[in-house]
């Protein structure tokens, strides 16, 4: 059996999440459906927590070369090394970047 995720709503419209162990979505769909609620989204438990929501590394991976990544990673460490706040840090490794383009 695989572990599931899932939102649902319950008979007064509130949002409940929760995991359910299952054979398949449908199964999973079938037991919300018995428990008065009514599912919204069914996935895979340790697909939905490889990435957070709204996070695609991907995105990140294919604007940035392996080379151009590297240097971003020495500057920041040069930067976090010498006890600029992160965000600054950040901020001024992403208008490097930036004017390197």
């Amino acid at each position: 059996m695989t572990a599931y995720r899932y939102r649902a709503l319950n008979p007064q419209g509130k949002m409940v999440k929760g995991v359910l162990e299952g054979d398949s979505e449908r199964q999973i769909r079938t037991q919300l459906r018995g428990q008065e609620l009514r599912p919204v989204e069914v996935a895979q438990a340790n697909k939905a927590e490889s990435t957070a929501p709204g996070f695609r590394p991907s995105i990140l991976l294919s604007r940035v070369s392996v080379s151009d990544l590297a240097l971003i990673t020495r500057q920041l460490a040069t930067l976090v090394e010498a006890n600029l706040p992160l965000d600054e840090a950040l901020q001024a490794a992403a208008e490097q970047s930036r004017s390197n383009r």
